[in-house]
Order: structure tokens, then C-alpha cells, then sequence
């Protein structure tokens, strides 16, 4: 975390509304959520990931911002990104899609990024070492909806990736009884049982299987179906489970995630700053690998930023470096970024 291998600097107790903020500041407002500069985190669930107090400093010290997961404002948002800015040379920006840059829609078809971001992607893109795309969609459809070249993508979680001007899609090594299973469990679930509960089933080619349930009409017993009857014979099939926005994704079992991704495109060593804002589960593996690699002395900064709203699951708030409202808050942040460099 942000707070594991920053410098000790004074602290002192005062109205969050006196907090100095970098001169790197952000262009909208947006209030802390707490009065002062100290106070503890959510129930913890770690020692790593919630020490037992988080301050918010009066200076912003190298290497990192002490930044709280809870205490979060756009101005710290702002300030965690100001290294990448100070040094676009050597910096990465790693971005979600949808919940991130997209607003969420019931049907995933009908995503398209906010307006106004095309410009200010493109902006940071030709200043900065890396600008990615890493998302749960198919890397064909990612890149369809974003359209920016010089770019990198990542889709499928981390199953497929392009890199900057390449035209191979790179995809990672499966269990080659994966794409069987996955037909068995969609034969255990054919499109007439999957209408009556609203869920939507999207194939990724061998490499994954994605329930929506946005669009049904009880989300909660949507919710119920997929938990107690698909996720456990999905796994007992050997396949992979996990949940993120109103949707229950089945993949190959093995290692690759977002993180696996982001590595792979930072492995040459070049870039030392790099952020990863998102907004949903699979994301805190795209931050784990970021902190990781910060640890291991290959970054300098990192800095992990949670598009947030009502929806958000707490795990992911707590994981969080700061947060910023939604698409339109990333959106935002990304202004101030491309304004500054």
C-alpha cells in the first residue's frame, strides 16, 4: 500500500477543509469524508493493506503519497498522479473501460467511452511512455469501443494483449480442456433458462464466459441463481469463478488476471512511475501487480485509483489509493493530467 514504504513526515491534526493541497491540483471539487487529517480505516483485513492509523500529510514526500483509502478526496487523486506528470517520459497509465471511462449501461453493447475523452486520452498518449486499455472484454471488442491507436490492450482480464503498434494478439496459455468445459456448462444452462432469470451469457471465444445480470428484473435472485447453482459447477468443472459488477465471470484456471497484463507490458524496465485507475474487483489484481513491482524497487511510484460510486464493492474501496466520482471524476483527473504535462 501507499503507506508501506513512504518516509515518516510530521503530521498534524486540523480541519480537512485547511489540508494544503499540491500545486498540482485537481479542477473540480469534490469533499473529503472526514474532518481531520487522522482517522482509522475500515474494519481492516490486513496489516499491509490497513495499518492501524492512516494520516493524510501536509507535504506530498518522494516516492509516494501517504494517501487512506477512506479519506479521499479528487485533490489527492490529483497529487498520487502528479509524478507520472512530472515525468511523462517514464511513466504508464493503465485504464479500465466500463464503470471507468464508460458510464455502466444494462447492456454492454451499448457502452461508449464519456464524452470528451477521446482528445484527452489521445493528449496523454503521445506525452507519456504508455498509455493501456485493460478490460474484461474481448481485446476485439475493447479496442472497438476505445479506438485509439498507439496504444496497448489488454482483454479478457489479461488473456489477450496487443501491444503498441503490433499486429499479433498475444494470448495467454490455457488449460486446453477449458474450452470443453465451458460448452458443458453452458449446455447445463441452455438460453431459455438464462431468459427467465434476465442473465445474459457472453462467450469469449475458449477463453472465458460472462454472466450479466444488469438487465434482470430481480437482480437479487439473478444474483442467487449464478452464486448457489452456476459458480459451483463452473468450478466443479475446473473452471475459474469470480464476480464483478453484476456479473459472474467463469474462466481457465490458472495465474493470469489484469496484473499478469500490466506486467508483461512493464517488463522491460523503462517505465518507473505507473497508475491503474478502475473500478471493480478484477482491478485490485492490476494494483496488486503495480505494488508489487514497487516493493521489488522496478517502480518508483505507483499510484491505484478507484472510479467509485454506489455499486463499488467494499473490498475494492479499501484497496484503493483515492477515488474519484465515477467516469466523470476519471475523466476529470485526466484533464488535469494532460493540462499538465
Amino acid at each position: 500500500t501507499p503507506c508501506a514504504d513512504a518516509p515518516t513526515i510530521a503530521v498534524m491534526t486540523m480541519p480537512a477543509s485547511d489540508v494544503a493541497v499540491a500545486t498540482f491540483a485537481s479542477k473540480w471539487q469534490s469533499p473529503i469524508r472526514s474532518g481531520t487529517t487522522m482517522m482509522p480505516p475500515p474494519t481492516p483485513k490486513s496489516a499491509e493493506n490497513s495499518p492501524a492509523m492512516r494520516p493524510i500529510p501536509m507535504s506530498f514526500p518522494r516516492g509516494g503519497l501517504l494517501a487512506s483509502s477512506i479519506v479521499i478526496s479528487a485533490e489527492t487523486a490529483s497529487a498520487l498522479i502528479a509524478p507520472l506528470a512530472a515525468n511523462p517520459t517514464k511513466s504508464a497509465l493503465f485504464l479500465d473501460l466500463d464503470g471507468t471511462l464508460a458510464p455502466m449501461v444494462h447492456d454492454p453493447a451499448d457502452v461508449r467511452m464519456i464524452a470528451g475523452a477521446r482528445p484527452v486520452l489521445e493528449a496523454i498518449r503521445d506525452r507519456f511512455a504508455l498509455l493501456a486499455f485493460v478490460s474484461g472484454r474481448a481485446i476485439a471488442d475493447l479496442e472497438r469501443i476505445v479506438d485509439i491507436p498507439g496504444c496497448a490492450y489488454a482483454g479478457t482480464h489479461g488473456m489477450e494483449l496487443r501491444r503498441v503498434g503490433s499486429d499479433t494478439v498475444e494470448l495467454a496459455e490455457t488449460d486446453d480442456t477449458s474450452g470443453a468445459a465451458m460448452d458443458v456448462l453452458l449446455e447445463r444452462f441452455p438460453t431459455e433458462v438464462q431468459a427467465v432469470l434476465g442473465i445474459r451469457v457472453e462467450r469469449k471465444q475458449s477463453l472465458s464466459l460472462s454472466f450479466h445480470f444488469r438487465g434482470a428484473e430481480d437482480v437479487e435472485k439473478a444474483r442467487r441463481f449464478l452464486d448457489e447453482v452456476v459458480r459451483p459447477q463452473a468450478e466443479s468443472l475446473g473452471l475459474k469463478t469470480g464476480w464483478g459488477r453484476r456479473i459472474l465471470e467463469i474462466m481457465p484456471a490458472g495465474a493470469v488476471n489484469k496484473g499478469t497484463s500490466i506486467r508483461t507490458l512493464l517488463a522491460s524496465g523503462v517505465i518507473r512511475n505507473a497508475a491503474m485507475i478502475g473500478d471493480d474487483r478484477t482491478d485490485t489484481d492490476a494494483w496488486a501487480a503495480l505494488r508489487q513491482l514497487r516493493r521489488a524497487g522496478r517502480l518508483a511510484h505507483v499510484a491505484c485509483i478507484l472510479a467509485g460510486d454506489d455499486e463499488v464493492d467494499p473490498s475494492v474501496r479499501d484497496a484503493a489509493d483515492a477515488e474519484v466520482p465515477g467516469p466523470a471524476g476519471v475523466l476529470a483527473l485526466l484533464e488535469v493530467v494532460a493540462n499538465t504535462v
